[in-house]
């Protein structure tokens, strides 16, 4: 199993997965709303929620990552649109999705752009797509042309939720505040675009399993244990540099997913996180304090 979540609109979404993938919301302290579905993929036999994000016009979109699609519903689970199932030989071109783990969306209605991220090693992991009119723009691992991401396990999309944000986003203009992070699982490193190009990457001492960028440039980053139970929050500086422990192995247990809602501060600024398979979710200050957590999503 594993968990995903998002923070949009003031509403947490989070996901699990077994055969039968789940999402379901609540508000920000942890009080479940009335959203909550569920879903599995006739074809294979089953469904997972690597990744999810809610656009504009209040559709969840999650990236299917066992059945190779990336699927929306509306906020009570009704299907309202399903891309991928591309063949095994086709996976790693332009347009492919791949083995989707990570989505993110910005805009709404024909403004709309989806930035998707598929595993493994491919040089088409990390895709900006805009349903409307099928356009897509490949960003580059590295800045290289032939460049491959190895392994990608989230993405993190700074920018404002606005059509225009989303339309320069895929036009390649951006602005400073449109910044994307991926974090790689077997390339330990993560690295940050602006304006859809490569800026620069950060080598981790770890596997990172998520990553989201506060506004002053810092990271902080999830990595989960090699052998089991465990893991940790890290703040790391701009180039990486590891500036203090969040949470520790005792605090944490395998976290998957990471929403951020920046603050004036670190002290105001909230860092939900899920972990145990997507059976809990915790909340914490970028200076490291823990607000408490909520569990049993599984026994829902």
């Amino acid at each position: 199993m594993h968990g995903a979540i998002a923070h949009a609109h003031g509403v947490l979404y989070v996901g699990r997965s077994a055969k039968t993938a789940t999402v379901e919301a609540f508000d920000a302290d942890g009080r479940p709303l009335a959203a909550r579905f569920r879903f599995r993929d006739a074809t294979v036999g089953r469904s997972s929620v690597a990744g999810l994000d809610v656009d504009a016009d209040h559709r969840v979109w999650v990236a299917d990552e066992a059945a190779g699609k990336l699927r929306a519903f509306t906020l009570f689970g009704q299907p309202v649109a399903e891309l991928g199932g591309t063949p095994e030989d086709q996976l790693d071109v332009r347009g492919a999705l791949g083995a989707p783990v990570a989505v993110r969306a910005r805009g709404s209605d024909d403004a709309l752009v989806l930035l998707i991220a598929s595993a493994g090693r491919r040089r088409y992991a990390l895709q900006l797509h805009r349903p409307h009119d099928a356009r897509t723009r490949v960003l580059t691992s590295l800045g290289e042309a032939e460049g491959a991401f190895d392994d990608l396990a989230d993405v993190h999309w700074a920018s404002a939720r606005d059509p225009d944000g989303a339309r320069g986003a895929l036009a390649g203009a951006g602005d400073g505040e449109d910044v994307i992070v991926t974090a790689e699982r077997r390339a330990r490193r993560l690295q940050l675009f602006r304006g859809g190009r490569f800026v620069h990457a950060v080598s981790t001492a770890h596997a990172p399993e998520a990553a989201v960028r506060l506004p002053d440039g810092r990271f902080i980053v999830a990595f989960g244990a090699p052998h089991g139970g465990g893991g940790e929050l890290a703040l790391l500086g701009r180039d990486g540099r590891r500036i203090a422990r969040l949470a520790g192995p005792d605090e944490v247990d395998q976290p998957s997913g990471l929403a951020l809602s920046p603050g004036q501060s670190d002290a105001e600024t909230r860092l939900w996180v899920v972990d145990r398979e997507g059976t809990r979710v915790q909340l914490f200050t970028a200076d490291g304090r823990g607000w408490g957590e909520f569990t049993s999503l599984a026994a829902r």
